[in-house]
């Protein structure tokens, strides 16, 4: 019996993140996360689109002989990608719903949020989300009783990973998944010593049984609960069980084979620090979080955009 622990390595993305995040603290993963032999571990270089971070990022995985496979950016299929469809779904879905009350107070979100499900297909290939983590899958779940496609910046302590492996030697349903919690750290928390008793979960990670019957739903951008939208198949009751969803949402497939199909971990996975901590930690970080993320989108595509039409020039 053994696992995989893949990671998931995307673009840095300012103002959600530092202009080095991925890089940084790819370092501090490969340099202070501890061996076990229970575990092999692959690096996904998913779609970096920013040239000098990709050869860095590949720079440092060769140097330090890690397993890694790349997802490459190609400038001509993000040309070929056309929003119009995107567009005109979008304004079709206000013109026949509206918005709720609850968003109406905040219209400077709605429209970043709108803007985004504008650009939908142009996220979806760009960044790439649930497109890599079944990448992982459909290359190493029939090879390993247990895969993990990990965020890039998840970080495990060697008692998280000693604890991680007596549960997956125990769990016998491999058509299951398993709910791994995850936490976030700030700039002042050293991950080595940190303890996750005393920080407040955020949306886990999942790990797939060899037998499991289900993967993430390519359609959803990041930015838009793509990993939410199978927590919610499986039936992990959350806060996003209370989440509003905007009018041209994709609707969750529910599937009754799938419900409870899960394990609840007691181990744990820490999230690095993304480079700015009022995003991470106190009570207005979720919200500080979503209005970055959203316009450091936004920012990305306009870049590529703009770069390709330096291209074609």
């Amino acid at each position: 019996m053994k696992a995989l622990l893949a990671r998931i390595i995307g673009n840095s993305l300012p103002p959600r993140h530092s202009p080095t995040q991925a890089f940084r603290n790819l370092k501090y993963i490969l340099e202070n996360e501890v061996g076990n032999s229970f575990f092999d571990k692959v690096y996904i270089v998913n779609r970096i689109f920013d040239e000098v971070e990709r050869s860095k990022i590949i720079g440092l995985l060769s140097e330090t002989g890690s397993n890694y496979l790349e997802i490459p950016f190609n400038i001509e299929d993000y040309r070929s990608i056309s929003i119009i469809d995107d567009i005109e779904w979008v304004e079709r879905q206000v013109a026949l719903n509206g918005y709720s009350k609850t968003m109406q107070d905040y219209p400077e979100k709605i429209r970043l949020i709108e803007e985004v499900a504008k650009n939908r297909s142009k996220i979806v290939y760009a960044m790439n989300n649930n497109g890599a983590r079944n990448f992982v899958l459909n290359q190493y779940i029939r090879k390993y009783t247990w895969t993990m496609p990990l965020d890039g910046n998840c970080f495990f302590t060697r008692e998280a990973l000693a604890l991680l492996e007596n549960e997956l030697m125990e769990f016998k349903h491999t058509e299951n998944c398993v709910v791994l919690p995850m936490y976030r750290l700030g700039e002042s928390l050293d991950p080595l010593v940190a303890s996750p008793q005393d920080l407040k979960p955020c949306e886990p990670q999942v790990i797939f049984g060899c037998n499991a019957a289900c993967t993430f739903d390519e359609r959803r951008p990041y930015g838009r609960r793509p990993k939410v939208d199978l927590l919610k198949r499986l039936s992990v009751p959350g806060p996003w069980d209370h989440w509003e969803d905007m009018p041209w949402e994709i609707p969750t497939n529910t599937d009754e084979n799938l419900k409870g199909r899960f394990y609840r971990s007691n181990s744990w996975v820490f999230r690095l620090r993304s480079g700015d901590d009022s995003q991470e930690v106190g009570s207005n970080s979720s919200l500080s979080r979503v209005d970055a993320r959203n316009n450091a989108i936004l920012h990305a595509i306009k870049r590529l955009d703009e770069n390709v039409s330096t291209v074609c020039l």
